[in-house]
């Protein structure tokens, strides 16, 4: 759930239905993308080695 808060009632937990988690879900993982991307960056790292070291953690090969 969400917490909301009411001025003077308190703070509540609030039902959320299922397309607006997701919203929050695709909104969240372009939050923590935009940052990866912007560390990448600063510190040299390319759009290919960047895609390669993903490609490989999600495939759960943190060898290569």
């Amino acid at each position: 759930g969400l917490v909301e808060m009411r001025q003077g009632a308190g703070t509540f937990v609030a039902a959320v239905n299922a397309d607006r988690r997701a919203r929050e879900r695709t909104a969240a993982a372009r939050r923590v993308v935009r940052a990866m991307l912007a560390e990448a960056a600063s510190l040299g790292i390319t759009r290919d080695d960047l895609k390669s070291a993903i490609n490989s953690e999600l495939d759960g090969d943190a060898r290569k």
